[in-house]
């Protein structure tokens, strides 16, 4: 497998991570396709995230004033 430049994608998740407190599974999979991923690479960005205190969940809805709440029924995927 060639190896992969995901300082781009990264940064965005860390962007968005930072707006939200969270990055939603689909946003995961968008910027970081899972076929475009190795292991060793996956786990690095996942402690990326994590050392900046972002988390990963199912979705986020909008809150009346704008702001992102987590859904009830949705629950935090990562890190447990």
């Amino acid at each position: 497998m060639a190896t992969v430049d995901h300082s781009f994608p990264v940064l965005r998740l860390l962007d968005i991570g930072n707006r939200h407190g969270n990055v939603t599974i689909a946003e995961l999979d968008r910027l970081l396709p899972i076929d475009g991923v190795d292991t060793r690479d996956a786990d690095r960005i996942l402690d990326v995230l994590r050392s900046r205190g972002v988390s990963i969940v199912l979705a986020r809805s909008t809150a009346a004033n704008g702001d992102f709440n987590l859904l009830e029924d949705d629950r935090i995927i990562y890190p447990r």
